[in-house]
C-alpha cells in the first residue's frame, strides 16, 4: 500500500513546491493558509489527474500515456481553477509552470523508468 501511494505523494510534493516557490517570490504573506489557496487549484487538478489515470487503467509510473494525463490535468484544471479564483494568468506564469510541471512530473518518472532498468 505504501509503495502504491508513493508517486501520489512525489506529485503532490511537487505541487506544494511549486506553490511555495511561488509563495516566496510573489507573495509577502508567507502563511500556511496563503500556501493553501495558491496550491489547491494545482493539488484538486493532481487528483483529477490521478483518477482519471487510474480510471482508465493507466500506470501513473509511466511518462506515457498514464504521467502525461496527470501533467496535463494538474496543469489544465490548475490554471482554470486558478482563474475562477481570480488569480492572474500572465503568460510568463502560464509558460513556467507547464514547464516546471512537465520537467518535474515526467522527469522523476524517466528517471524511475531508468533505474527500474
Amino acid at each position: 500500500m505504501i509503495r502504491a501511494a508513493l508517486p501520489i505523494v512525489v506529485d503532490v510534493a511537487i505541487v506544494v513546491t511549486f506553490a511555495t516557490v511561488g509563495m516566496f517570490n510573489h507573495d509577502t504573506n508567507h502563511s500556511l493558509l496563503n500556501l493553501g489557496a495558491i496550491a489547491w487549484p494545482f493539488l484538486l487538478g493532481l487528483a483529477a489527474g490521478w483518477v482519471g489515470a487510474i480510471w482508465n487503467g493507466l500506470r501513473g509510473l509511466r511518462i506515457w500515456p498514464g504521467g502525461l494525463v496527470i501533467v496535463i490535468l494538474t496543469y489544465g484544471i490548475g490554471m482554470a481553477f486558478r482563474s475562477l479564483s481570480g488569480r492572474g494568468l500572465e503568460t510568463g506564469f502560464l509558460v513556467f509552470s507547464a514547464c516546471f510541471f512537465v520537467v518535474t512530473m515526467l522527469g522523476w518518472r524517466g528517471i524511475w523508468q531508468l533505474v527500474r532498468r
